[in-house]
């Protein structure tokens, strides 16, 4: 995740500094000004996060699953 994060942050980085030989300044100022307000990436402490929560989630659904299943198991039959 950690790299992943890095590689975004210098993603960004290089096109921004991308210095565009054969393309007009207003061009390249029209392009950069359409895709950097969409170059956000997320911070490593919440990409953290997301997946942290996301796994207990997971987690916790499998052992409900499992749960349910076990309880099911137990119950007579009433067909």
């Amino acid at each position: 995740m950690k790299d992943t994060t890095a590689q975004r942050f210098a993603t960004i980085e290089a096109i921004k500094q991308f210095d565009s030989g054969g393309v007009t300044a207003t061009a390249s100022k029209q392009v950069r000004d359409l895709l950097e307000p969409t170059l956000t990436p997320a911070t490593f402490g919440s990409v953290k996060a997301t997946h942290i929560i996301s796994d207990l989630l997971t987690i916790a659904a499998l052992c409900a699953m499992e749960l349910r299943r076990r309880r099911l198991r137990a119950a007579p039959s009433t067909l």
